[in-house]
C-alpha cells in the first residue's frame, strides 16, 4: 500500500546512526524533519481513510447490486427484462402523451367549431 510506503520513507528519516551534529542549523533541520515526518505521516493516514472509504463504497455498491439482482430473480426477471421494462415503460408514457395531447387538440377543434357556428361564423 502507498500509505506504507510513505511511512517508511518517513521513518528512514530518523534511521542515520552514528551521525553527531549540534548546532542552531541541526536543530532548525532537526525541527523541520520532524514536521515534514509529521506531515507525511499525516498524508499517508489521508491515504488509509481514502482507500477505507473507497472499500466503504464498493461494498455498498456490491450489496445494492446483490439486492437488485436478488429483487429481480424472485420477479423471474434478468437485469435485460428490466431495462427492456423501462423502454417500453418511456414508449408507453409518451405514446399516451401524444394521445392526450391529440384529444386536447381534437376537442379545442370542436370547440372552435362550435363557436365559429354560434358566432355566425365571426369567430
Amino acid at each position: 500500500m502507498w500509505a506504507d510506503g510513505v511511512d517508511d520513507d518517513a521513518a528512514n528519516v530518523f534511521k542515520v546512526t552514528g551521525v553527531e551534529w549540534e548546532s542552531t542549523a541541526a536543530t532548525g533541520f532537526s525541527n523541520l524533519l520532524r514536521t515534514k515526518h509529521k506531515d507525511t505521516g499525516e498524508v499517508a493516514l489521508s491515504m488509509r481513510e481514502a482507500a477505507d472509504k473507497l472499500d466503504d463504497l464498493a461494498n455498498t455498491l456490491e450489496d445494492r447490486q446483490e439486492t437488485l439482482n436478488n429483487l429481480l430473480a424472485a420477479a423471474g426477471k434478468t437485469l435485460e427484462d428490466a431495462e427492456e421494462m423501462v423502454r417500453a415503460g418511456a414508449t408507453d408514457l409518451l405514446d399516451g402523451a401524444k394521445s392526450l395531447a391529440d384529444d386536447a387538440k381534437n376537442l379545442l377543434d370542436k370547440g372552435k367549431n362550435a363557436l365559429g357556428t354560434v358566432t355566425g361564423g365571426l369567430l
